[in-house]
């Protein structure tokens, strides 16, 4: 298993070669459809490969609280089982026993050593990593520390040798199994990029999307149009006006769905996959010849990988209580009492975030209306544990020490302000540079303001936290809940990379365990949020699907409003 640096480094060195494959399984494929099998298999394959590869390390380095109380308990009976076994008659059954129980028990000592160990390495790799980070980040503090790069680059290989025994636990997969999955009104459609050799300076990217239905014999390949095309849409859309325009025009549509259509006969569901730029569009939004918006003509799941396509819909209202954590109606002025990270359950240090940003945060008091309006609908819920974090109780240092045990809330509702800033490193080599757009720490770029945001610049201790929760700190935690909303601007984008998605906040919660993430793609008015977060929640304690739920809340807000209002919302598995 690759490190994030090899990996990338990888890709570079290789990337000439999969372009090639691709552009003559694109250009073939016309006569001969059975290539798309190929791009279908490397794709299934390749995608969110280095995603799935720290999910294994962050699930086999940690000690549950399930290990703690076994080894606490094996401490207190294994003596008595061995004294047991030494008053027995040695062979005979009373003897037998002793020893199997003293076993059993020093089998569970063995284990949580073992995994106490991974873990204490885990625990030394995300310090270091998030410390090489923050040098890169704050470059004006003096130069790049050579000797933490040495140590992050150390500390990873020693992470790869000890997860080799757990490589298996990538799968490989075909995409003949996937096809034999789909039922007849189900259709997958996974969208890649690609460097168009035979064009003019081989430097134009193009998208293309592989196609997956019941009736088909082998995956198909859909060529689609340049990337400058779909950059010239997404780069003037800088206001309201600007992306009312873009999605209500055919523009978006004709590049990007028409093509696929006629492989869409007698289809209903379609999930489908993203990539690159395409990550910062809202495919419900598209507008067809017909004024129909795409998601009123199918009913349409975004996800990280297809995997995703075949799990069961959660329904969130049942008979088991359901536990939700709400965050918002926080003082950005106000930090909390000031506290150290050293102690804290995982040891994190406080990322101070210089960004160009400039930002000074601004209370939002719909967010006290939306999370008061949450919990009123959660409570109609037949069995609830409900948590609100508000205020300057709603702290950096707050949000991470809550995170770290193995059980989370069912929900984690976060009402606050979100950022993503691709920041300028001057005044280092073109290699620092380039080594920082290419690894994991373009995740500092993305995050979540909390209490004392707006105080950051005043730290005294390199320990203390700043009010600002990156994205690379977020993945470091442990958020399994099956519904993450983040109820904030700007929080669905991030540094967009090859086949690994979107490093930002998006890739920080799948890390750290989410399994539906709901999110926004531009800042929407807090007024108009908050109302959409109150139909979907309403639509929850309904008895609907989380998939349900957020689709007929979109169209509920569609009756009222433009495209800018309820379109930059998106659901993500």
């Amino acid at each position: 298993m690759l490190g994030d640096f090899e990996y990338d480094t990888f890709l570079n060195l290789h990337q000439k070669y999969i372009d090639q494959l691709l552009n003559i399984c694109v250009e073939k494929s016309t006569t001969n459809p059975a290539l798309g099998k190929i791009v279908a298999n490397y794709l299934l394959n390749s995608r969110s490969l280095q995603l799935k590869g720290q999910r294994i390390i962050r699930e086999n380095f940690r000690v549950s609280s399930r290990d703690v109380t076994h080894k606490m308990v094996a401490e207190i009976v294994m003596p008595m089982h061995e004294r047991a076994a030494r008053r027995a008659d040695f062979g005979s059954q009373k003897h037998k026993e002793a020893v199997a129980d003293a076993m059993k028990w020093y089998g569970y000592v063995k284990k949580y050593n073992t995994l106490k160990a991974r873990e204490d390495l885990f625990r030394s790799w995300v310090s270091a990593k998030i410390e090489y980070g923050r040098e890169i980040d704050r470059p004006a503090f003096g130069d790049i520390n050579v000797k933490n790069r040495e140590d992050y680059l150390n500390l990873e290989g020693q992470m790869i040798d000890s997860v080799s025994m757990f490589v298996n636990q990538l799968t490989s997969f075909d995409c003949f199994n996937l096809l034999n999955k789909l039922e007849p009104h189900q259709a997958i459609v996974e969208y890649f990029s690609y460097t168009d050799l035979g064009s003019m300076g081989g430097q134009s990217i193009k998208y293309g999307a592989i196609v997956y239905t019941h009736q088909m014999k082998n995956p198909m390949i859909v060529t689609l149009s340049e990337e400058n095309e779909v950059r010239k849409v997404i780069d003037n859309m800088k206001d309201e006006q600007a992306i009312d325009k873009a999605y209500m025009s055919f523009h978006l549509y004709n590049l990007l769905w028409k093509p696929i259509v006629p492989f869409l006969e007698g289809i209903k569901e379609v999930s489908y996959i993203p990539t690159g730029i395409l990550n910062s569009i809202a495919f419900s939004a598209l507008q067809d010849e017909n004024n129909k918006f795409l998601f009123t003509s199918f009913e349409l799941k975004r996800l990280t990988n297809f995997q995703n396509a075949f799990g069961d819909s959660i329904v969130l209202y049942n008979d088991e209580q359901i536990s939700a954590d709400l965050w918002g109606a926080i003082d950005y002025d106000k930090k909390p009492e000031r506290i150290k990270t050293t102690n804290a359950p995982i040891a994190l240090r406080g990322v101070k975030v210089e960004l160009s940003r400039g930002q000074n945060w601004k209370y939002l008091p719909g967010t006290e209306i939306e999370i008061n309006a949450i919990q009123k609908i959660l409570k109609t819920f037949p069995q609830k544990n409900i948590s609100t974090f508000t205020h300057k109780k709603a702290g950096e240092y707050d949000f991470k020490s809550k995170y770290t045990s193995q059980t989370q809330p069912d929900i984690l509702h976060v009402a606050t302000h979100g950022f993503y800033d691709k920041m300028l490193i001057t005044g280092q080599s073109d290699e620092i540079q380039e080594e920082y757009y290419r690894s994991s720490e373009s995740m500092l770029n993305a995050g979540l303001a909390l209490a004392g945001a707006n105080d950051s610049d005043v730290i005294n201790d390199a320990d203390e936290e700043d009010g600002v929760l990156t994205a690379l700190e977020i993945s470091k935690l442990n958020i399994n809940s099956k519904l993450v909303v983040l109820s904030a601007c700007e929080s669905g984008l991030g540094e967009q990379k090859s086949n690994e998605g979107v490093f930002g906040l998006q890739r920080a919660f799948k890390l750290a365990g989410a399994d539906y993430l709901l999110m926004t793609l531009w800042q929407i008015p807090d007024r108009e949020t908050s109302e959409m977060m109150k139909l979907f929640y309403t639509g929850l304690a309904r008895k609907q699907s989380i998939e349900a739920a957020f689709n007929n809340a979109q169209r509920e807000m569609m009756k009222k409003y433009s495209p800018f209002y309820w379109a930059g919302f998106v659901l993500i598995r």
